[in-house]
């Protein structure tokens, strides 16, 4: 008899040992029933029916551990039933998951409780056994993974390793990831007995993995091993595919693959043990995925979806810290870490990198296309056919592909067209609004509110009701600020912000209470939110919108900047910026970091219509000295080509020369006026006026 078979055996009659065993959670039974019936109702169309049930199940307040089993033991389909139902059954699916998640932080890893309930797996009856793993699963999860390796690893007590394996087992899908990781064990024994539990748990996670070591494991029994477990759970034996499914699964955060239950903050490797590494929640589905592709690529060094997915990932999460970074985080070293993928991917050359970047844009992939034109912008020669794709892409990726040949341009190799010099302009000039979201079921305050925040510029998004707003903000969680009304008809108050402030993407937003008392909503409130406006009292909006622009708007911010740097480079080659002159005369009007390079372009390359627009900036003593003295000096270097350009704005700039302004703008402004043809008997008196002003 084969060991698998032996092992096989006697994991069956463990398994049924423990099944006769007394029921340890009570009413679990009740619990199941009353959520099958909700699944049906749903399937049958009854959704207010199916509603009903799944808010009995919550109304039993379930513990950790009943929730627990409650999904493991519910096929994964009826889920995405659930969480694709958006609204209340969306918002009902996930708190049950979260109640099953495998506990709080600081308990998930207490080695003293975890090292008492693994004895009690290999020492305990059979009651306590059973309780030990339920308690293993639904507090501790992967946390208990590396106390069951040595049971697995002892060639000398079978008895042991069955009660592992069938630990490892009931335990399911939060023991995974660690197994899969304990499969680059040296010890071809070890190997075995894991791929036999992987088997037995069929999380189709592991699936590449298997098909990797049953195609070219050294050892031959581990190879039949996992071809066998293969087999078991139904899945396909190409690894180079599997990898590269898996890593888009997390990307897209296909529940499939990353339900909420089996979400984490730490990702394992083995180095000659297992090893776990803290990551934050907002960055573990990318840390997954990037982990899948770099599989694919061990597998195909050449693999263009493998480059095309580290790219993506890799750029998506620089995204969310430089977003934590803007809002004061110290993620210096997370970012180091985040960038290195994107190095990595570079090492891979011009060419391969820019057919990556052809594949991201067949898939219609925008986070990774406008990373690897970035990456391209680095290390490209010349124009690419992958650049001149995304050029004529939208968004994001037309203003990357446009810096990037910008950067070519720079180093001698071409590739600054009129499209390029278009598509650059238009990123800088792109205006950028601060959106707010409203969740309130009283129309007349949030009319008001509304009509508060469109007069500062703001978009709002509102809603009338907690459970659709929040299912709203999951799929697009952009907002620079949140107000939350005093009552809602589906959720409690405390539900909702408790909610907001329990989703990484919108926790740190600005959270605001409105309410008809003030008072009474201060006190009640007052600890959870940012402040209290009344129809009254909008003062906290001044506070609430002051912060910096995060998110999408933010990296939108940036690019903007950096498509402004690009344009006043290239203007010192003498591109012609005339075509667009007109959206850069418009982007003055923007933040420093846009407006100052945009004066120094024109300045190289503008002519007489940019005049007024800059003469505006000069003028505005409410604009910074650093941008108004960019702005004189653009003009000056207009008046050098056009010496009749300025003649009708001369007065206006000897004004600000003879005013009681900053000495730099004022020098400034009399540079300009220097390059001017101007009458001697005018400049004369300029020249005493200047002098009287500056006291001499």
């Amino acid at each position: 008899m084969t060991s698998s078979r032996l092992f096989s055996g006697r994991l069956v009659a463990a398994v049924a040992a423990l099944a006769c065993a007394p029921t340890l959670i009570s009413a679990q039974s009740d619990l199941r029933e009353t959520f099958d019936r909700g699944i049906e109702l749903l399937r049958d169309g009854d959704r207010e029916g199916a509603l009903a049930q799944f808010q009995r199940v919550l109304a039993e307040d379930p513990g950790h551990e009943a929730a627990y089993q409650l999904w493991k033991e519910t096929d994964h389909r009826a889920w995405l039933d659930l969480l694709t139902e958006r609204g209340e059954f969306e918002l009902i699916g996930k708190r049950l998951m979260d109640l099953a998640r495998l506990g709080r932080e600081d308990k998930s890893d207490d080695s003293a409780e975890i090292s008492a309930l693994v004895q009690e797996v290999f020492g305990g009856d059979v009651v306590a056994r059973r309780r030990a793993v339920i308690a293993l699963g639904s507090r501790h999860g992967e946390f208990a993974v590396p106390r069951f390796l040595g049971a697995l690893a002892d060639e000398s007590s079978g008895d042991k390793r069955v009660l592992a394996i069938h630990a490892l087992t009931e335990m399911g899908p939060t023991v995974v990831l660690p197994l899969v990781q304990a499969l680059r064990s040296d010890d071809a024994f070890l190997r075995t007995q894991v791929a036999f539990t992987l088997g037995h748990i069929g999380d189709r996670r592991s699936a590449p993995v298997l098909a990797w070591h049953a195609g070219g494991d050294p050892n031959s029994g581990v190879a039949s091993a996992c071809a066998d477990a293969i087999a078991r759970m139904g899945a396909s034996s190409d690894a180079l595919a599997g990898f590269l499914a898996l890593g888009d699964a997390y990307r897209s955060g296909d529940p499939s693959a990353l339900a909420p239950g089996l979400r984490s903050r730490v990702v394992w490797s083995w180095d000659g043990k297992l090893k776990k590494r803290a990551v934050p929640s907002g960055l573990y589905a990318d840390e997954l995925a990037k982990g899948a592709y770099y599989d694919a690529l061990a597998i195909d060094p050449s693999s263009v979806p493998a480059l095309a997915g580290i790219a993506a990932a890799s750029a998506s999460q620089i995204g969310v810290l430089e977003a934590r970074a803007r809002g004061g985080a110290d993620v210096s070293d997370l970012l180091d870490q985040a960038r290195a993928g994107l190095l990595a991917v570079s090492a891979a050359g011009t060419e391969a990198v820019d057919s990556a970047l052809q594949h991201a844009l067949d898939l219609g992939d925008q986070v990774g296309a406008a990373a690897l034109a970035r990456v391209l912008g680095d290390i490209a020669g010349g124009p690419t056919r992958g650049l001149e794709r995304a050029r004529e892409a939208g968004g994001a990726v037309r203003a990357e592909a446009a810096l990037a040949l910008a950067h070519t341009a720079l180093r001698g190799g071409g590739g600054a067209g009129a499209p390029v010099i278009d598509a650059l302009a238009t990123a800088a000039s792109r205006e950028i609004f601060r959106v707010a979201g409203i969740i309130d079921a009283d129309v007349q305050r949030t009319s008001v509110v509304r009509g508060e925040l469109e007069g500062r510029g703001v978009l709002v998004r509102s809603w009338d009701k907690g459970a659709v707003a929040l299912a709203s903000m999951r799929r697009a969680p952009g907002f620079d600020v949140l107000i939350v009304g005093e009552s809602l008809p589906d959720l409690t108050v405390h539900q909702v912000i408790g909610e907001i402030q329990g989703d990484d993407r919108i926790s740190k937003t600005p959270l605001l209470m409105s309410a008809t008392d003030g008072d009474t909503a201060d006190e009640l409130y007052g600890n959870r939110v940012a402040g209290i406006i009344t129809t009254s009292d909008l003062s906290a909006l001044d506070a609430a919108l002051s912060g910096e622009l995060t998110g999408e708007r933010a990296a939108a911010a940036e690019l903007a900047a950096r498509a402004a740097h690009a344009l006043a480079r290239l203007s010192a080659l003498r591109v012609d910026l005339i075509p667009v002159q007109g959206l850069l005369i418009g982007a003055l009007d923007r933040e420093d970091r846009i407006a100052m390079p945009i004066a120094h372009a024109l300045g190289r390359a503008g002519d007489q219509n940019a005049v007024t627009g800059l003469v505006g900036i000069v003028a505005d003593d409410a604009r910074s000295t650093e941008v108004r003295v960019a702005a004189a000096d653009a003009l000056a270097g207009i008046f050098t080509r056009q010496p009749g350009s300025g003649l009708a704005v001369a007065d206006t700039l000897a004004g600000v020369a003879t005013g009681d302004g900053e000495h730099a703008v004022r020098f400034a402004a009399t540079r300009a006026l220097g390059q001017l043809d101007l009458d001697p008997s005018w400049r004369a008196g300029l020249m005493n006026d200047v002098r009287s002003a500056l006291g001499e």
